[in-house]
């Protein structure tokens, strides 16, 4: 149901400007929305602001109303005041609707139709109880040519939707804490209290909770409607960027309007406690409907902090409906707290390391000068040599152990050395697993502190598969199974090869997973890959020359010969598995947010002795770049 807002519904506040004794009502919110509508504009004279705001219409959308339907024409466009929408495209008749993109607070609906006179492309559904505000197709003809910042703003808007590449930040958040299992502890009370003292380093934050609503009452209060508490809500959000909204321990109306009101409900238990759904949770499933619903992610809660979690398989199996993620927390930790709040404000930072044999040693160094520099590593994702890296750092492990770990491991350990006959592979694998077993043991990937996705590539489907659950080195095995070199790994009725036969820099996994949020990407690729191909991959033999096994042998042992210079079999399996990372080497560096490319020249695919002094390059090397691109973002 559309219902039309003409003024106050909620008690007088001293702190909310659309309460009375403030400028009407009306007027003040129609005012922020002609802002909302010029976005980055520089600021226009209020008498501009002013006549603008005068055209617009004012409507409340209440959770599940479609703001448009895809094919009606385009007689204006929306801007998004409070709540949250979501863009729905149906391909024809009997398919299910795809979603496109949610849109929030401050982004527009309907610009493209406007501008180009085309029906509506997309079915358009609140997620949310939401304000909007409408610009008529006609009038905003009328005004764009007194006023140009309006075409340029929605000019703004296509641009940035044409860049996939590039995800906006959202403007705002409305979070809702609900407890999750069947314990009704103080865990979630104390978590939003912890969240939302996080959440303030990224933007104005409003607690609330049954118990912390300034002269609301009770939301079960018959002087309090669940609609103008709605109301009020909305309101809040124009003054604060995030909201918290803490539901009761058990099933209540507030409970349930924090769940109508939230864009990510957040699902808190006790670690240690019995993983099965509590009511708290079946009334989330109740209240929520599938193309409405806002995104769920599930908080564990750990007494200690000096060991890693364990079992979090058990409550990922008990929440098949559509977790978005899991996090870890020790609320005495603040960084594990503070890592949710920036995934929450668009801030995260995800760390993309590619693949390279034992030239991705360099990563040790260049994360050590993250950590240095204090950058905060959220999400790491690797390929190949940079999925074994990737998961040391996940683990907590610092420079100096991960070059004694790995040392002991691949050069003491000789893992690449077991030939077999070579029928599937020239190895056999028995030493890298042994390898990893040693480094991993049993860990698995939905146990870890810090949010790690070794990527590995599908030769069943022809897919890049990022693994966010199971053991932690069998993914990291499959990640570096480079083909031929190295078998397959079985998982189901797929075969698993090296990540870098389809993307040997992940970064479009990481972008995905941190969206909004930067994206460092670290690329182990020699120097000279980016521009032509080094002269270990060049051939000296003759252009008649046929290359097989016996006549390189015979013209290499001949001594009044001439000798056949061409790569060995597993420089040649190394090259064909980099070749596809070599190509997309320049599309990353223009669009990642940090783009780190050490120098590893002069290091052979399986030479891992050379570790320290890589380690030593990646270090020296990204100490410069990391402080300009933290100097840029203060």
């Amino acid at each position: 149901m559309v219902l039309c807002a003409r003024g106050p519904l909620m008690p007088d506040h001293n702190d909310d400007p659309y309460s009375a004794g403030s400028v009407e009502p009306a007027s003040e919110r129609l005012l922020d929305a002609a802002r909302l509508l010029l976005g980055a504009t520089p600021p226009l004279d209020e008498d501009a602001i002013e006549d603008i705001a005068g055209n617009l219409e004012w409507h409340t959308f209440e959770r599940g109303d479609v703001v448009c339907h895809q094919g009606d024409p385009s007689d204006g466009v929306y801007v998004v005041a409070s709540g949250r929408a979501r863009a729905l495209y149906n391909s024809g008749p009997g398919a299910a609707p795809r979603v496109l993109s949610d849109i929030v607070r401050g982004e527009a609906i309907g610009e493209m139709g406007v501008l180009t006179g085309a029906p509506r492309s997309a079915t358009v559904i609140c997620t949310r109880d939401s304000a909007l505000v409408r610009l008529p197709a006609d009038t905003f003809e009328r005004l764009v040519p007194r006023y140009p910042a309006l075409l340029r703003s929605l000019a703004r808007t296509v641009v940035a939707r044409g860049q996939p590449q590039r995800v906006r930040a959202e403007s705002g958040a409305s979070i809702a804490i609900v407890p999750a299992g069947s314990d009704t502890g103080t865990g979630p009370a104390r978590f939003a209290a912890a969240l939302s003292a996080a959440l303030e380093k990224h933007g104005t934050t409003l607690h609330l909770s049954s118990h912390r609503r300034p002269d609301l009452g009770r939301a079960d209060n018959a002087d309090v409607g669940l609609h103008e508490l709605a109301t009020w809500l909305n309101r809040q959000e124009l003054l604060h960027r995030f909201l918290v909204l803490e539901a009761d321990p058990h099933p209540s109306p507030w409970s349930e309007r924090c769940i109508q009101q939230a864009d990510c409900v957040l699902l808190v238990a006790d670690a240690d406690g019995p993983p099965g759904k509590g009511p708290m949770e079946h009334m989330l499933t109740r209240v929520n409907e599938s193309l409405v619903s806002p995104r769920v992610e599930l908080v564990l809660l750990h007494r200690r902090a000096d060991r890693p979690p364990v079992g979090t398989a058990r409550w990922l199996d008990a929440r098949t409906d559509g977790l978005a993620r899991h996090h870890h927390v020790h609320i005495e930790t603040p960084g594990t707290v503070a890592r949710i709040a920036r995934l929450l404000a668009g801030k995260a930072v995800a760390v993309a390391l590619g693949g390279g044999g034992a030239r991705g040693f360099a990563h040790v160094g260049v994360l050590h000068a993250l950590r240095e520099a204090e950058v905060p590593i959220d999400v790491i994702v690797g390929t190949s040599m940079g999925a074994v890296i990737g998961a040391e750092c996940a683990l907590g492990w610092d420079a100096a152990e991960m070059l004694a770990r790995n040392y002991a491991g691949f050069v003491r350990g000789h893992p690449l050395t077991d030939y077999t006959l070579p029928i599937v592979s020239l190895l056999s694998g028995r030493g890298l697993a042994t390898l990893l077993r040693d480094l991993f043991g049993e860990v698995q990937l939905e146990d870890l502190w810090t949010p790690f996705v070794p990527v590995s590539s599908s030769i069943s489907t022809g897919r890049p598969i990022a693994h966010r659950r199971g053991l932690l080195r069998k993914y990291i095995r499959a990640s570096g199974s480079v083909p031929g070199l190295l078998p397959p790994v079985v998982d189901g009725s797929d075969l698993l090869v090296d990540g870098g036969v389809l993307t040997n820099l992940p970064a479009a996994t990481a972008r995905e997973l941190v969206a909004p949020g930067p994206v460092i990407a670290v690329d182990v690729n020699l120097t000279s890959g980016l521009i032509g191909a080094p002269a270990s991959y060049r051939a000296a033999a003759g252009e008649d020359a046929v290359l097989h096994g016996w006549t390189v042998l015979w013209r290499g042992a001949n001594p009044f010969g001439e000798a056949v210079q061409v790569p060995k079999i597993q420089d040649v399996l190394e090259r064909m598995t980099m070749l596809n990372g070599i190509r997309e080497a320049t599309d990353l560096a223009e669009w990642v947010d940090l783009y780190l490319h050490p120098s590893t020249d002069g290091v052979k695919f399986l030479d891992a002795r050379t570790m320290g002094e890589l380690a030593t390059r990646g270090y020296a090397y990204a100490r410069a770049p990391i402080a300009e691109w933290m100097a840029s973002k203060l």
